[in-house]
């Protein structure tokens, strides 16, 4: 039997608890208490949300595939890999728009479209 070090089991926890809670897809007020406070820092923030739970928000298979680029005035642009990409992109879009505004409101993305190669 393997022996882990107390650092390693609580990273493993850390890692568990964080699949629980975007498998549950819980908004983001229940995470972060001062939501307001994160939204005062702009779009950037939501952005860098964005990019840091893509895997999560957009499923793996697309994730490793396409990237949040930029989240202006409501508008989320995802740069994708291929061509086959962009199109998986386009069908995965209505999920993609849900999960993030489950997450950062509605107001914050009201909507998703693919940048031009």
């Amino acid at each position: 039997m393997t022996r882990r070090t107390h650092a390693e089991l609580s990273e493993r926890l850390r890692q568990a608890q964080r699949r629980e809670l975007l498998a549950r897809h819980v908004p983001l007020e229940e995470v972060l208490p001062d939501l307001p406070a994160l939204r005062r820092l702009g779009l950037n923030t939501a952005l860098f949300f964005l990019r840091q739970h893509w895997m999560h928000i957009a499923g793996e298979a697309l994730a490793l595939h396409s990237t949040p680029w930029s989240l202006k005035e409501g508008v989320l642009t995802v740069k994708a890999d291929s061509p086959l990409h962009r199109q998986e992109l386009t069908y995965a879009i209505p999920r993609i728009l849900r999960i993030a505004q489950d997450h950062l409101g509605e107001a914050m993305v009201r909507s998703i479209k693919h940048a031009q190669p």
